[in-house]
C-alpha cells in the first residue's frame, strides 16, 4: 500500500534532514528517472547531410517489415503497424540493399515507457524517437541524414518544431543530437516511491546542459 511507503519517507525526511531524504530517494532503484527534451526549430530549411556511404533512403512500408524486424527484433510486427496505423512514419536506409538505419517521427505525443509518462506534444511539433543503426555502419552520418530527411518531410507538412527525448547521462547522443541543431529545452521525468509517483517538466537554458 501506499501509506507506508510515503510514512516511511516522511520519517527519514523529518529525522535525517532534507539531504539525506534525497540520498536515499536517488538511492532507491528505478525512483527518480529524468530524460532531456531536446528541440529544433524547422523555420529555416533543413540541410541535407551527406553520408560517406551509398544509401537508398525511403519510407517503411508492407514490404520492408521482415527486414525491420530482422534489424530490430523489438519491437514486433503488430506493434509497428499500430504505429503506422496511428499515423507515424519510419525512414530506412540500405546499404546495398541491406537495410542498415532507420528513424521513426510522429505528430501523437508519445508516450516514453522509461519515465512511464507521456511527452506532450503541440500542433505543429513532430517527436523523432527509435533510431537504429547497425553498428557496422556507426560513425557514418546514417542517423543524421534520416533525422534531416524526416524534418525537411515534415516541415513541408506545416511542423514548426522537432522535439527528441534522450537519458540525461547520454552525452554521445545529445552530442550527435546537438549536430543536426538540437539542444536541450526541458527535463521530464518522474519520483516514484512504491505506487505513488508524481510527474514534472521543468524548462531549461539552452547552455545548461550541453556537454562539453
Amino acid at each position: 500500500m501506499m501509506l507506508p511507503h510515503l510514512n516511511r519517507a516522511w520519517r527519514v525526511l523529518r529525522e535525517e534532514g532534507l539531504r539525506i531524504f534525497w540520498l536515499k530517494l536517488l538511492a532507491t532503484p528505478g525512483c527518480y528517472r529524468r530524460m532531456f527534451v531536446l528541440e529544433r526549430s524547422l523555420a529555416e530549411p533543413v540541410e541535407a547531410i551527406p553520408s560517406p556511404l551509398p544509401l537508398t533512403i525511403g519510407w517503411l512500408g508492407p514490404a520492408d517489415l521482415d527486414d525491420y524486424v530482422a534489424l530490430r527484433p523489438s519491437p514486433q510486427k503488430d506493434s509497428i503497424q499500430r504505429r503506422l496505423e496511428r499515423g507515424d512514419r519510419c525512414l530506412l536506409a540500405r546499404h546495398h540493399g541491406r537495410l542498415v538505419g532507420a528513424v521513426w517521427a510522429s505528430v501523437v505525443p508519445p508516450r516514453l515507457s522509461y519515465l512511464n509518462q507521456d511527452l506532450p506534444l503541440a500542433g505543429g511539433e513532430v517527436y523523432l524517437y527509435d533510431a537504429f543503426i547497425t553498428p557496422e555502419s556507426r560513425g557514418q552520418s546514417v542517423a543524421p541524414l534520416l533525422g534531416a530527411g524526416l524534418m525537411r518531410h515534415y516541415r513541408a507538412a506545416g511542423c514548426r518544431r522537432a522535439v527528441r527525448a534522450t537519458l540525461v547521462w547520454n552525452e554521445p547522443a545529445l552530442r550527435a543530437h546537438a549536430k543536426s541543431g538540437f539542444h536541450p529545452c526541458a527535463v521530464i521525468g518522474r519520483v516514484k516511491i512504491g505506487p505513488w509517483q508524481r510527474n514534472f517538466i521543468q524548462p531549461m537554458g539552452r547552455e545548461a546542459a550541453t556537454p562539453s
